[in-house]
């Protein structure tokens, strides 16, 4: 993923000379930074460290490693996804900063719940299954916005005033949209509702009993 992220910086830029802008020298400079740090992180556990400083670095990476790696896929996922997202924009697609925001917290959140899930120990607390629902339901409804947005950012041409009567198509997406939301609210509410730690009986009401 990150010889792709690397590569499709280098094709771009290359096929469009001057670049107009930092934005593909950023991601070629991100994407060789990652496939750096994954190639240091294989040497420093096929060859010995000699120095007490990577001595421990390697005695702490044994349980840290995966965690790296998955953050590491999600940065070169990231990379990707921005290149041919700002890519469509300067095509003509009329994009936003909210749509930028969306799609920023979509694939950063990614590898957050990958690590929750990975590293789920048999008995979860219910503190962490709560905050694992909890991102579970966030992903949903940042996906379901984004999708809203450049759909309706699609049906609506650009020129058209603010006045103006919007289509029933546009409407019709956000009502699910406020539908799907809500559901996501009340299913979370219930989940933590669920997991509350039970009231304790007063000695007046065991005592009656």
């Amino acid at each position: 993923m990150g010889a792709v992220a690397l590569g499709l910086a280098i094709w771009m830029g290359s096929a469009q000379m001057p670049m107009p802008g930092p934005g593909l020298f950023a991601n070629a400079g991100f994407s060789a930074a990652g496939i750096f740090l994954l190639w240091a992180l294989r040497n420093l556990h096929t060859t010995p460290p000699r120095s007490r400083w990577g001595q421990r670095v390697r005695a702490r990476s044994e349980n840290q490693f995966p965690a790296i790696v998955i953050c590491l896929q999600g940065w070169f996922i990231l990379l990707i996804a921005l290149l041919i997202w700002f890519t469509v924009a300067e095509l003509g697609f009329a994009a936003n900063g909210f749509q930028h925001t969306l799609l920023i917290g979509i694939l950063l959140l990614a590898p957050v719940r990958r690590i929750l899930d990975g590293t789920e120990p048999p008995r979860p607390s219910p503190r962490r299954d709560l905050i694992r629902e909890t991102l579970a339901y966030l992903n949903v409804c940042l996906i379901t916005l984004f999708i809203a947005a450049v759909l309706t950012t699609a049906m609506l041409p650009p020129d058209a005033p603010a006045t103006s009567e919007l289509p029933f198509a546009v409407m019709f997406i956000w009502v699910v949209v406020t539908l799907i939301l809500l559901t996501c609210a009340i299913l979370l509410l219930d989940h933590i509702v669920r997991k509350m730690p039970p009231t304790v009986r007063s000695e007046e009401q065991d005592t009656l009993n």
